[in-house]
């Protein structure tokens, strides 16, 4: 279970890294339905909340590196 939430947050975390360079392959939809210029200023905004995201879930998380799992 560990493994998958840690699998979880780095997908978090590589989202954001590609939203904040404008890369959108794996948002596809959102390529299709934004211009270039129409994401423009969004990405900074995307970012964050995937940073809040990861931070939420890394903090409330059941399962944690100094916790065992029954």
């Amino acid at each position: 279970m560990f493994a998958h939430m840690k699998a979880f947050l780095g997908k978090l975390k590589l989202w954001k890294r590609q939203i904040e360079r404008r890369d959108l392959t794996h948002f596809t939809t959102v390529h299709e339905l934004c211009a270039d210029n129409e994401l423009s200023g969004k990405e900074t905004e995307y970012a964050a909340e995937l940073q809040k995201l990861a931070d939420k879930f890394n903090g409330d998380s059941v399962i944690s590196k100094n916790k065992t799992w029954p």
